[in-house]
């Protein structure tokens, strides 16, 4: 997952990819109504994924799955903006292999 999340590909296609990488910034000047939404969808994705995360408790797991998906997502949206393929390619590399490591 971290490997496809933090690929060329998915950075280079935001239209194909996740969509809170793509509206983090928007979902944030979001309504309060609306931002209750995504929490709910969040908290959805990540019950679906605690058991690919590690950790002995659950508690863990829920920790392991905020710190990995913040810096997937944060990664991504910094790639985006730089616009030199080779700064793109060393951020996701670097949360790449930070992750793979921590984890």
């Amino acid at each position: 997952m971290v490997r496809t999340y933090l690929s060329a590909e998915h950075c280079d296609h935001a239209e194909c990819g996740c969509p809170l990488a793509a509206l983090a910034p928007e979902f944030a000047r979001a309504d309060k109504p609306l931002k209750v939404r995504i929490l709910k969808e969040m908290a959805q994705y990540q019950s679906r994924m605690l058991p690919f995360m590690p950790g002995r408790t659950t508690a863990a797991k829920k920790r392991a799955f905020l710190a990995i998906i913040s810096t997937m997502l944060g990664a991504v949206a910094i790639a985006r903006i730089l616009p030199d393929p080779k700064g793109r390619a060393t951020v996701l590399a670097n949360a790449q292999k930070f992750l793979l490591r921590s984890f």
